[in-house]
């Protein structure tokens, strides 16, 4: 009878312990198995929540972060490790090789007959922890940028091809829950009044307006400016004659 995936978990010794450890860093600081296997035990600060992965993909130096129920995951292998030879944090436990490096070849036996314990039908690759780990932090709202750096990506657009595991659901429900847009209306610009060259934007004038219109102030003749020369009409001129005291002689 096969078992569950809830029931297929690592031993509870020293090889368990180890592997639980790697499958935690593989899943929640997204290295890749390379860089895992590489980490010493001084790349590792608790306290920060950080490790530091010295040999990345072409040899590029990175800090990543691990959340806190990560770090409490890999506390059994931690204390474990201390009982072995100084050396890689995923270190050989038995045999005359003890304390060294453990290879990736054998690492991904191991994680293979798990997932077969765990009755996963697909072919298990190491890489597909990193692209969980992907996933998961664009569910949670982590920006892009900040993936891409995690995962030490030169290009965001490779970051974006971890993105391509999202269920077509999940993107159909989440686009269909958005909400209604807000309409606003839109105004009629009003005319600007005193523009050059905008001779239409001027409100128009009637007769009477015009009549009403008060005279510009440059239009006052000042106090020492001469008033032009008033010349009289012919029937002012008529008036004045008669108004003349005749001389009777």
């Amino acid at each position: 009878m096969r078992s569950s995936p809830s029931c297929a978990k690592p031993g509870r010794d020293r090889h368990g312990h180890r592997l639980s450890a790697l499958i935690v860093v593989l899943w929640r600081a997204g290295l890749r198995i390379n860089e895992a296997l590489s980490l010493a035990e001084t790349d590792l600060d608790q306290r920060r929540g950080s490790i530091l992965v010295r040999h990345g993909k072409n040899d590029r130096r990175r800090e990543v972060g691990m959340d806190a129920w990560a770090w409490t995951a890999i506390e059994p292998w931690l204390t474990e490790r201390v009982t072995l030879p100084v050396g890689p944090l995923f270190g050989v436990i038995d045999g005359p090789t003890r304390g060294r490096g453990w290879s990736a070849s054998a690492a991904r036996v191991e994680l293979r007959h798990l997932a077969l314990q765990a009755a996963v039908r697909r072919r298990f690759v190491p890489h597909q922890l990193r692209h969980a780990h992907a996933v998961e932090l664009l569910h949670e709202g982590i920006p892009l940028p900040l993936i891409q750096r995690q995962l030490g990506h030169s290009h965001l657009s490779t970051t974006g091809t971890y993105l391509e595991g999202i269920n077509t659901e999940e993107i159909i429900s989440t686009v269909h829950a958005r909400r209604a847009p807000v309409m606003q209306r839109q105004r009629r610009p009003r005319p600007l009044v005193g523009t050059r060259g905008s001779a239409a934007a001027l409100p128009r004038r009637g007769p009477c307006s015009q009549a009403k219109q008060q005279p510009h102030l440059s239009d006052a003749a000042s106090p020492n400016q001469q008033s032009p020369v008033r010349h009289r009409t012919l029937p002012e001129r008529i008036g004045a004659s008669r108004l003349k005291p005749q001389i009777v002689q």
